[in-house]
């Protein structure tokens, strides 16, 4: 098994990759790849995600869509 894979339940590849080029995962949030730059975050950025259609930021992990 690679050392960088965590169970996970999210179905994104991301997560099994050693060289994801995000930092967070777009539909989970949690932390894929530490190496990968960040771009500064701001409420500007999030609004775009949005509109993108991520529930997660990829830069910082925080939860742009919430869903009940």
């Amino acid at each position: 098994m690679n050392p960088v894979h965590r169970a996970t339940l999210c179905g994104n590849m991301n997560h099994r990759r050693a060289d994801a080029p995000l930092r967070h995962c777009i539909q989970c949030g949690a932390m894929v790849n530490a190496r990968a730059s960040a771009r500064p975050c701001d409420d500007a950025v999030h609004a775009v995600r949005r509109r993108e259609r991520a529930e997660f930021c990829v830069d910082c992990g925080a939860q742009l869509v919430v869903r009940h």
